[in-house]
């Protein structure tokens, strides 16, 4: 199942999906619909989570993204919500690590000045 891998970010927070990704990025992972707690999936990111997205991804698999490209979205959504915040380029650029010309690209990319 294709979904935006912030849904899986909001569904069992940062810290798990990032070892989601790092333990299976690029591939797809099979999300049981009740996992128990020695299932690889709570193994790797741990009970609580997999239990989250077991509820909200249950019985699919789940294409899991890179890790550098499943931060990177994650880092450009951050970029979007302060810019509409106010921070300016520069100081967006500070946070999150990216280029004037990146943050820019990123801003027009998702129809943001």
């Amino acid at each position: 199942m294709r979904c935006a891998f912030d849904e899986v970010v909001q569904t069992i927070g940062l810290e798990a999906a990032c070892h989601l990704t790092a333990g299976w990025g690029n591939s797809r992972v099979y999300v049981p619909t009740a996992p128990d707690p020695t299932h690889p999936l709570a193994l790797r990111i741990g009970f609580t989570p997999a239990v989250a997205l077991a509820k909200e991804f249950g019985g699919i698999l789940l294409e899991v993204p890179s890790e550098y490209n499943a931060l990177r979205t994650t880092r450009e959504h951050k970029v979007i919500a302060d810019r509409r915040k106010g921070a300016t380029i520069g100081e967006l650029s500070r946070r999150y690590g990216f280029g004037h010309r990146s943050i820019k690209n990123i801003l027009k990319k998702h129809h943001t000045t």
